[in-house]
């Protein structure tokens, strides 16, 4: 994984989370709004507590073992039995957050602040900002798609 998509595994793995960065095609007005954040996340208030208290493990893998970059987020992935060459424990996924400059904000429904840049009747995206929307068909109220994971 790229280092400056890390920030969307700061989370629990089933916790879903909608995160938008600054992106080339971005506009002026989007851009300037943004601030000085990395990233910026949303989780829905019922995933706060587990995102809080849970801890996950980071691995980090031989550029060798013959992975691909999956998407335009820094998804690599590899058809080859790997083995890390370091295990890492993050036990404070809040404190990672901030040390990639990464701003996160619980909101009350996660499925209705997706509003704000997400179309649902016309199914486009409303925003020039990257919005990236992670396990979000976990959520009960989700009104789209469950959407796919990815694939090579």
């Amino acid at each position: 994984m790229e280092e400056r998509f890390a920030p969307l595994y700061y989370f629990p793995r089933n916790c879903p989370r909608i995160g938008l960065w600054v992106v080339d095609g971005t506009s002026n007005e989007e851009r300037e709004s943004f601030g000085g954040a990395h990233m910026r996340f949303y989780i829905d208030s019922r995933f706060e507590k587990s995102w809080r208290e849970e801890s996950l493990f980071r691995y980090r893998f031989d550029p060798a073992d013959g992975f691909v970059c999956n998407n335009d987020y820094g998804d690599w992935v590899s058809r080859n039995t790997v083995v890390p060459m370091e295990v890492f424990e993050l036990i404070d996924l809040p404190a990672e957050a901030e040390k990639a400059r990464c701003e996160v904000s619980v909101v009350p429904s996660l499925s209705v602040f997706a509003a704000n840049y997400y179309d649902f009747e016309q199914a486009v995206f409303t925003t020039t900002l990257h919005i990236s929307m992670v396990r979000i068909g976990l959520l009960p109220d989700w009104p789209g798609s469950p959407g796919n994971p990815p694939t090579t």
